[in-house]
C-alpha cells in the first residue's frame, strides 16, 4: 500500500509541477533550440474593422469610443464597428451619437451571448483585418498598426496584443497581475516556437477570411477562435509591443467568478471541438494540453498530494512529513490572504498563495459547472440556440466545384456550418476558401472502418425501425436503377454515420449540394436523426438519372437550382407541391472581386477556363486561333484549367504552331485565376450540350470582370447569353463560325463594350452572393427567404 501512495504522491507531484513549471521551461527551451521562422513583418495599412461586441456598457463606451478614434492608424482605412448585442441601457444611444465620425452600429436582438453576437457581425464587417476588442480597456495610440504590421507575412492568421493590468498595489487581487505576467511569459515562448493557444479577448486581430462562427454555446472564443485559425494552417502570435491596458478586479469575488468561468470554457472547449485533441490535425496539441488542460488536473493532484503525504508522514516517511507541513503552512497563507481579501486589506506576501488556491478550487467548481450546465456564453440570463448545418458533398475539397464553395464559405462566415465529404478529396490545387473550411469537414472511410461500424450498430440498436425503414425506402426508389442503387448503398453507411454524427452535435439542418448521391445521404442521415434536410440540382443530377428524385423533392424542405429550365424540370418531376418548394438561387460571385483592368495595349487577350474535358470544347477554340494567326489577327491566347485532355491540348497547341501565342496554365487556384478575368477581353466557352444544361459559372465570372462572351447553344445558358445582347452564340463544333465572331468582335469594339457591359448589368443584379447566402441562412435559420 505504502508503494502505491508514493507512486500517487509523484505522480500528482510531477503533474502540478509539470503544468506550473515543467511546461514553461520546455516551451521557453524549444522555443530557442527550434525557433519558428521569423515572422516578416512590414508597415502595411491593409482595410481594418475594430469590432466591440458589447452588451449593456453605458458606463465606459464612450471612452473606448473617443480611444479608438485617435488611434494612429489612416482614418479612411480604419472601420468602427460597435455590434450591441440587446443592450437595454445607454450603449447605443452612446454609438449613435458617433455615427457622424464614422462608428457604425450593429443593434442586435437579444441579448443572445457575445459569440452569437460576434457570428452575426463579423460578415457585416469591411475590414480584411477583423481587430477585436472589449469596451473596457483602453489601447495604446499605435496599436492598432503594430499588431497589422504582423499580416504582412501570409503565414500570418492571428496576433494577439498585450493587455496590461493595472492593479492598486496590495488590492485584495493583486496576485493576478502576478499571474498574468506569468502567462504572458508563456506566451512569448510559444509564439517563438510555433504559435500561442489562446490569446488577449480583449484586443486581438484576425485575418476575416479565417473566421468561421463558433458555437454560440462557447465560453472561450478566444481560445476557440485562434486555435481554429491554427487548424487551418496558420500562425497565431503574440505581439507584445500592441498594448492595451485594463483594471484588474478589485473584487476577490468577481474575479473568481471570471476564473470560474474560464476554467469551465477549458473543459466545454475541448467537448465541442474534438478536432482539438486529434494529433494529426492539431499541431499544437502538446501546446494546448500543457498549458489549457494539464491545469484542469492541478486541483485533484494537489488533493491526493496532501492525502497521500498524510498517510505517508502517519507511516514514518519523514519526507512526506516534511511535505505535508510545506503544504499545510502554503494552504494556512492562502486562508490569510482569503481573509484579508474579505475584509478588503491589502495582501502583499499572501497575494500568490492567495491567488493559486483560488484558481484551483475555480478549476474544481468549474468541472461541476460545465457538468451542470450553469456555465454558459450568455451575457446574463438565457442563451438562444443558433443553427448548426452540415453541408453534404460528394467530395471535398473539388478543384472544380467553386460555385458550391462560394456560397458555403459565404454562408458559414454567418452560422455554424460543417461540411460532410463521401470521398476523400485527392485535389492537389486547394483553394483559400476551401482551406479555410478542412478544419469543419467530416469523412469517414468506407466498410472497414471502426467508426463507421460503431455508427451503424449504436443506429440500429437504437433506432431500429427507422433504421430499417431508410434502408428499405433507399431500395424502393432506387430499384429501377440497378448502378444508382448499388452506389447508394455503398454511401449508406456513411448516411449512418453522419445521422450518428448530427445526433451527437446538435446538427439542426442537412443540405446537400447536389441532387444525386449527397441528398439520398441527406435523406437517410435526415430520417435516422429526425433532422430536416433540403438540397440543390444543377445540372447532370438532375437530368441524367431521375429515378430518386421524385421521392427526395417531396421530402425536402426546400429545393434550390440555379436556372429557371431547371425549376420547369424539377417541379414537372413531383408535380405535387413541388412549385412551393423548388427555388431559383444562382450561383452568386462576390463583384468586387471581378473587377477588370484597363484596356491593355498590344495583342487583344482572349480567355476560356474549365476542366480540361472533351464537352468543353477547346480543341475547337485551339483550331479557330490558329485561324486567326493565318488570317492575321494580333491576339494571346490563354486556356486556364488543368484535367484529362491538357497533355493532347498541349500537343495541339505545339502542331498548330501556337507556341508564344496561346499559353496553357494548368490547373489554378481561383485567386490565381482572377487576374487572367481582369486580363482579358474576349471570354469563349465552347460548351457540347450533351453534357452541360445549366449556366457555367465561367461565364458568370467573365461577365461579372467585363469580358464580352462567345459561347453555344446548350441547357440554359441563353437566360444569360443573349445572342447580341449579352454575348454571341455559335455553333458548338465549328472552329470556323468561332474564329469569325471572335474577328467580329476584335474589329468592332463597341460592340465588344455594349455586350459586356449589358452581361455585366445582368451579373450584378441577379448573380450576388450575398443574396444568394442569405437565403440560405434565412431558411437555416427557420426564416421565411
Amino acid at each position: 500500500m505504502r508503494t502505491g501512495l508514493e507512486i500517487a504522491f509523484w505522480l500528482s507531484a510531477a503533474v502540478v509541477l509539470y503544468a506550473y513549471a515543467g511546461y514553461p521551461a520546455l516551451i521557453a527551451l524549444a522555443g530557442r533550440l527550434w525557433p519558428a521562422p521569423a515572422v516578416r513583418k512590414k508597415e502595411i495599412t491593409p482595410a481594418v474593422t475594430l469590432l466591440m461586441v458589447v452588451h449593456n456598457e453605458d458606463e465606459c463606451l464612450e471612452d473606448k469610443l473617443r480611444n479608438a478614434l485617435a488611434l494612429d492608424y489612416p482614418p479612411e482605412r480604419l472601420e468602427i464597428l460597435v455590434a450591441s448585442d440587446g443592450s437595454t441601457d445607454g450603449t447605443e444611444a452612446i454609438a449613435a451619437r458617433f455615427a457622424a465620425r464614422g462608428v457604425r452600429l450593429l443593434a442586435l436582438p437579444g441579448p443572445r451571448g457575445k459569440v452569437a453576437a460576434l457570428n452575426e457581425a463579423v460578415p457585416l464587417a469591411r475590414g480584411e483585418i477583423l481587430v477585436l476588442t472589449d469596451a473596457r480597456q483602453s489601447l495604446a495610440p499605435d496599436a492598432v498598426r503594430r499588431l497589422v504590421a504582423y499580416f504582412a507575412d501570409p503565414t500570418v492568421g492571428a496576433v494577439s496584443g498585450e493587455l496590461h493590468l493595472l492593479p492598486s498595489p496590495g488590492s485584495p487581487v493583486e496576485g493576478v497581475g502576478l499571474y498574468w505576467k506569468y502567462e504572458k511569459l508563456i506566451r512569448k515562448a510559444e509564439s517563438r516556437f510555433d504559435s500561442t493557444v489562446g490569446v488577449t479577448g480583449a484586443f486581438y486581430a484576425l485575418r476575416k477570411e479565417l473566421f468561421l462562427p463558433i458555437d454560440p454555446r462557447t465560453i472561450l472564443d478566444d481560445v476557440a477562435i485562434p486555435m481554429r485559425v491554427a487548424l487551418a494552417g496558420r500562425r497565431v502570435l503574440f505581439a507584445p509591443e500592441a498594448r492595451a491596458w485594463d483594471h484588474v478586479e478589485e473584487s476577490a469575488a468577481r474575479e473568481y467568478r471570471r476564473k470560474l468561468r474560464t476554467l469551465a470554457g477549458n473543459y466545454q472547449l475541448v467537448a465541442l471541438y474534438p478536432a482539438l485533441l486529434h494529433p494529426l490535425r492539431n499541431r499544437l496539441l502538446w501546446q494546448l494540453a500543457s498549458h489549457k488542460l494539464a491545469r484542469l488536473a492541478v486541483p485533484w493532484c494537489l488533493l491526493v498530494l496532501f492525502l497521500a503525504s498524510a498517510r505517508l508522514s502517519l507511516a514514518g516517511a519523514a519526507f512526506h512529513g516534511v511535505a505535508l507541513t510545506g503544504q499545510a503552512l502554503f494552504y494556512l497563507v492562502a486562508i490569510m490572504g482569503w481573509r484579508q481579501a474579505t475584509l478588503q486589506r491589502p495582501l502583499h506576501m499572501t497575494s500568490v498563495p492567495y491567488a493559486f488556491v483560488l484558481l484551483n478550487i475555480a478549476a474544481t467548481r468549474a468541472l461541476i459547472g460545465f457538468v451542470r450546465g450553469t456555465e454558459t456564453a450568455a451575457w446574463k440570463g438565457g442563451l438562444v440556440r443558433v443553427p448548426r448545418v452540415v453541408f453534404v458533398l460528394s467530395k471535398f475539397p473539388c478543384y472544380d466545384e467553386v460555385f458550391l464553395l462560394r456560397e458555403i464559405h459565404a454562408v458559414a462566415q454567418r452560422i455554424d456550418a460543417w461540411i460532410f465529404s463521401l470521398r476523400k478529396s485527392t485535389e492537389r490545387v486547394v483553394h483559400a476558401e476551401a482551406r479555410a473550411l478542412l478544419p469543419r469537414t467530416l469523412w469517414v472511410p468506407y466498410l472497414f472502418s471502426l467508426r463507421l461500424l460503431r455508427a451503424n450498430l449504436a443506429l440500429l440498436v437504437r433506432r431500429p425501425r427507422r433504421f430499417l425503414r431508410a434502408f428499405g425506402r433507399l431500395v424502393a426508389t432506387n430499384g429501377r436503377s440497378p448502378q444508382l442503387l448499388a452506389r447508394n448503398l455503398v454511401f449508406f453507411p456513411k448516411a449512418v454515420w453522419l445521422a450518428h454524427w448530427a445526433l451527437d452535435n446538435g446538427v439542426t439542418h442537412l443540405h446537400a449540394g447536389w441532387a444525386s448521391y449527397p441528398a439520398s445521404a441527406a435523406l437517410v442521415a435526415s430520417e435516422l436523426a429526425d433532422v430536416p434536410f433540403s438540397f440543390s440540382g444543377h445540372a447532370h443530377d438532375i437530368f441524367l438519372d431521375s429515378a430518386h428524385l421524385p421521392e427526395k423533392i417531396r421530402r425536402a424542405e426546400f429545393v434550390t437550382t440555379c436556372t429557371a429550365t431547371n425549376r420547369t424540370h424539377l417541379c414537372a418531376l413531383a408535380p405535387d407541391g413541388a412549385a412551393a418548394r423548388v427555388t431559383v438561387v444562382h450561383h452568386g460571385i462576390c463583384m468586387p472581386a471581378f473587377s477588370p483592368s484597363g484596356s491593355p495595349a498590344g495583342p487583344l487577350p482572349v480567355l476560356s477556363v474549365g476542366t480540361l474535358n472533351p464537352h468543353k470544347g477547346f480543341e475547337y477554340l485551339v483550331d479557330a486561333l490558329a485561324r486567326l494567326r493565318d488570317e492575321g489577327l494580333d491576339f494571346r491566347g490563354t486556356i486556364v484549367g488543368g484535367g484529362p485532355l491538357e497533355a493532347s491540348l498541349r500537343a495541339r497547341v505545339a502542331r498548330a504552331g501556337l507556341d508564344g501565342r496561346v499559353t496553357m496554365t494548368g490547373a489554378l487556384t481561383q485567386a490565381e485565376v482572377l487576374p487572367h478575368y481582369a486580363h482579358a477581353r474576349i471570354f469563349v466557352l465552347m460548351a457540347q450540350r450533351e453534357w452541360h444544361w445549366g449556366i457555367p459559372n465561367v461565364i458568370i465570372e467573365a461577365l461579372a470582370a467585363g469580358s464580352a462572351v462567345i459561347t453555344t447553344r446548350f441547357g440554359s445558358v441563353e437566360e444569360l447569353v443573349k445572342d447580341g445582347e449579352t454575348g454571341l452564340l455559335v455553333p458548338p463544333k465549328d472552329p470556323a463560325a468561332l474564329a469569325a465572331a471572335i474577328r467580329r468582335l476584335a474589329e468592332d469594339p463597341a460592340l465588344r463594350a455594349r455586350l459586356a457591359l449589358a452581361g455585366q448589368t445582368i451579373v450584378a443584379r441577379d448573380f450576388d452572393l450575398e443574396r444568394s447566402a442569405d437565403f440560405y441562412v434565412r431558411r437555416f435559420q427557420g426564416r421565411p427567404s
